[in-house]
């Protein structure tokens, strides 16, 4: 098993030295289009390749639904991305699939509030049905994104010009939608610091038997479930850096 993780660790690593160089070599100018693609599907290999491990490695059913949720998410953000800038040309499609960016923006980060509010809690664990209620804003906020043609109270455009994320101003409501990310990245982050720290402090009973020992038990699950300070959060970071404003040039 050990050996194993060490090959797709540094099978892991080696894509991601490639798709870096990929991006220097088109940032210089080089088969800039070909490597963009090139760096697009190692991207969405990884992607899909850690959702595949989460589904066989999380044992809680709703924890692992979020995760693979995440994994599909990132997917799709890298997919809308390449067909923008390499596939489009029609300046309307263009803005459109600009529009959907806001898709994955803000459910990774509200996904990650539920995990983070799930993790150390039993296989059976299901979260209090207020939670449904955060999908209230977050489904208003994808709209009010989705439907900026016909009211500009996100992005704002120059009269008598092409609309598009290359010549755009930013209004009320973009605000609201990147705080909005803002506060479920933040909520995530310190509900798992704060369990975190409860499961570092969690006492530890002297018994000579692990499997009879209550605190050892749950420290072993939270271990097994808890991604944070590992390689299952990473994905988590990238998809919430992803509420800053988008650049008009591709990744």
């Amino acid at each position: 098993m050990a050996k194993r993780n060490q090959k797709t660790g540094l099978l892991v690593t080696a894509l991601i030295i490639c798709a870096v160089l990929a991006r220097i070599a088109g940032n210089a100018g080089i088969l800039s289009i070909p490597l963009g693609l090139i760096r697009t599907v190692i991207y969405i290999g990884l992607y899909i390749g850690w959702g595949f491990s989460v589904n066989r490695r999380i044992l809680q059913v709703q924890v692992r639904r979020y995760m693979i949720g995440v994994s599909f998410l990132t997917v799709f953000w890298f997919i809308v991305r390449s067909m923008k800038y390499y596939f489009v040309v029609d300046p309307n499609v263009d803005r459109h699939l600009w529009y959907w960016y806001y898709f994955p923006m803000l459910f990774i980060p509200l996904l990650c509030v539920f995990v983070a509010m799930s993790l150390g809690k039993p296989e059976d664990y299901r979260l209090p049905k207020w939670t449904t209620l955060l999908y209230i804003p977050t489904l208003l906020f994808l709209l009010l994104v989705l439907s900026n043609d016909f009211h500009q109270l996100v992005f704002s455009f120059p009269v008598g010009t092409v609309w598009s994320d290359s010549d755009n101003g930013y209004e009320y409501g973009y605000y609201l939608v990147i705080g909005w990310e803002i506060l479920c990245a933040l909520s995530a982050f310190a509900v798992m610091l704060v369990k975190c720290r409860m499961q570092s402090q969690s006492p530890v009973s002297p018994s000579s038997d692990p499997d009879s020992d209550p605190y050892r038990t749950r420290a072993r699950f939270s271990r097994a479930r808890v991604p944070f300070f590992s390689f299952d959060f990473l994905p988590f970071l990238a998809g919430l850096g992803q509420h800053l404003p988008q650049p008009s040039c591709p990744y």
